[in-house]
């Protein structure tokens, strides 16, 4: 059968646009059956701020078609876990933390404000930036981990002897039991213990807040083509208030400032 013009030039152009698709089908990247896993610390996991974390993420990568769990290990685990590979990344992590993970990628869209906290027992004692703790002799703990700390404390001269802490409750129960002078940590992670039965008649004050940064997220070197997704993914989400809404950090109760 003998085709018309007309007919031989439909069935070229629908040709062409079959072949167009395929073209934007197969440049279009797809991340279908991948699971992306998160780690966070024990002591976060056990707060409403775990919480968050997980029903933020979740629609992140509900946007990108991708499934996403969240594991718990402790701390200082969790940042070896992602930078080996192990697992996909951590959710809330300091500007520079890929310093000393190297294998790990930050994805430039800034999410949240922590303050890394000092508390004590004595209401007379305040300090005001990392600077301040030089040259008091103060007893110090820190919970294992927290790489401000890790990196800041080595820095100070005359601080006094620093002890490294499993967890904020071990280093409260030593700030209360006068085996430290300061304890330091995110102030997310320890101001809703302080209204816990166990610490909520020990009289810990905040002693004054030594800095305070946003948070990035942080992925694994071989999620590196997710980056540009997942930045304009988090922007999008501030834009319309899912950060804010979401905020692992606004869910505590302070104990008092100085």
């Amino acid at each position: 059968m003998l085709l018309s013009g007309s007919h031989v030039s439909c069935l070229l152009a629908m040709r062409l646009l079959l072949l167009g698709c395929v073209i934007a089908l197969s440049a279009t990247p797809t991340y279908a059956a991948r699971k992306m896993v998160l780690v966070v610390s024990s002591q976060v996991a056990e707060t409403e701020q775990g919480r968050q974390y997980k029903l933020f993420y979740t629609e992140v990568f509900r946007r990108l078609n991708l499934e996403f769990e969240m594991k718990t290990f402790p701390s200082k685990r969790c940042g070896a876990l992602a930078n080996s590979g192990l697992v996909d990344g951590l959710p809330s992590r300091v500007a520079g933390y890929e310093a000393a993970h190297p294998n790990l990628i930050r994805i430039n869209a800034p999410l949240w404000e922590v303050s890394f906290t000092a508390y004590a027992l004595s209401p007379g004692l305040r300090v005001n930036g990392w600077s301040s703790l030089a040259g008091q002799d103060l007893r110090v703990d820190c919970r294992l981990g927290v790489g401000s700390c890790e990196e800041e404390l080595p820095k100070i001269k005359q601080l006094g002897p620093v002890e490294f802490v499993a967890n904020a409750n071990l280093g409260l129960r030593r700030l209360q039991a006068g085996r430290a002078d300061l304890y330091i940590d995110l102030d997310f992670v320890v101001d809703p213990l302080l209204h816990a039965e166990e610490f909520s008649h020990a009289s810990i004050n905040k002693a004054g807040v030594l800095e305070s940064v946003s948070t990035y997220l942080y992925v694994h070197k071989r999620n590196q083509d997710l980056a540009p997704a997942l930045e304009a993914t988090l922007r999008a989400m501030r834009e319309e208030g899912l950060i804010a809404r979401f905020n692992p950090m606004a869910n505590t109760q302070s104990p008092g400032s100085p």
